[in-house]
């Protein structure tokens, strides 16, 4: 259903770079693949202008096997803002680097990061909710009763 629901919004605004990069990102959670990466890969050599655009396209490299190029897309953003660090949490546990994707989100959640709920219960960074700094993290961003543990954006089928 979500790749369903980003082709209708990218069909709806063909123009739209933030729908086809969504796209493309939901695409690589489905199904990974050299036409992807080849994709993202184009994208990349643009400009850069949405927020999550970077992040989105590195997520794809990643997903799509071309770790080397996903890292150097993460690091060429390491200085960014918090929140810009922190949208790169899928793509560094992708690459192994879970520490350093928490310790970014711990630090977006310090400064009151505005997307984070959004981005903690995102699909591709459902591995975060496996750490024993989870429970704090999930406190943090939504109060000491959150109930988050099993929480998923996606139900699961249902990309």
């Amino acid at each position: 259903r979500a790749l369903e629901r980003a082709s209708k919004t990218l069909t709806a605004m063909p123009d739209d770079r933030a729908a086809a990069v969504h796209q493309l990102g939901v695409e690589a959670l489905v199904a990974p693949s050299s036409a992807l990466a080849k994709r993202a890969r184009s994208m990349a050599r643009q400009p850069i202008f949405w927020v999550f655009e970077a992040s989105t396209l590195a997520y794809v490299l990643a997903r799509c096997g071309h770790h080397e190029e996903a890292t150097r897309m993460v690091e060429k953003r390491a200085s960014g803002n918090p929140a810009e660090r922190a949208a790169f949490a899928a793509v560094l546990t992708l690459l192994g680097r879970t520490d350093e994707a928490v310790e970014r989100v711990q630090r977006a959640a310090q400064d009151g990061c505005g997307h984070l709920p959004v981005l903690l219960l995102a699909a591709e960074n459902s591995a975060l909710r496996s750490f024993a700094s989870w429970a704090p993290l999930a406190a943090r961003v939504w109060g000491p009763t959150a109930r988050l543990g099993q929480t998923r954006c996606f139900a699961p089928g249902s990309v």
